[in-house]
């Protein structure tokens, strides 16, 4: 089991997973629910739980391969045109173990409580596993408005909702002239 805490700035979309579990796709348990609508700075860092199968090889190594979908949220525009970019800081994930027999093995590792898997938030004795890692985080670098440009972009969208408005209407009110001959025949 991995637990992946995801900063303010990024999010798991927890509907598209759970439609991606029946083929194959990651199995994932959130400590909170997550709005997927809500920009950068009205959000919370969040925790995921993240449930995979164990495989192991001819020289009994075990082995997991997770691809867990991430997706950046909308930050707010900056005042400085300089600023072009904000950095979000993925920090790597905790990795966990649970064995059934934990009789021997309580007097060398430390036990954590965490759900037991990603369907309900019963709890289990984990052991957390150490690895080496070769950062201490994965940096996104995140494109972000400009305030400056607030108005050029808000009278680009009123005219294209207005001109898109106008040719629905249009449309739905003429009618399509050819479909009517068709029907006539």
């Amino acid at each position: 089991m991995l637990r992946e805490t995801l900063p303010s700035g990024v999010f798991v979309d927890l509907y598209q997973l759970a439609s991606q579990v029946h083929m194959g796709g990651p199995k994932v348990l959130s400590s909170e629910d997550i709005d997927v609508e809500k920009p950068e700075y009205l959000s919370p860092a969040h925790t995921v739980y993240v449930y995979g199968d164990l495989n192991v090889t001819a020289d009994h190594t075990y082995y997991t391969r997770i691809d867990l979908p991430i997706h950046v949220r909308y930050h707010r525009p900056s005042a400085d045109r300089e600023v072009q970019f904000v950095t979000s800081s993925l920090k790597y994930p905790s990795i966990f173990h649970r064995c059934k027999d934990f009789n021997n093995r309580k007097k060398q590792f430390p036990l954590i409580q965490y759900p037991c898997n990603y369907e309900n938030n019963s709890l289990c004795q984990w052991t957390e596993l150490i690895y080496e890692k070769q950062r201490e985080s994965i940096d996104i670098s995140i494109p972000v408005g400009n305030q400056e440009d607030m108005l050029l972009v808000s009278m680009v969208t009123l005219v294209v909702t207005v001109a898109g408005c106008y040719l629905l209407v249009h449309t739905t009110l003429s009618g399509d002239k050819n479909t009517d001959k068709k029907k006539n025949r």
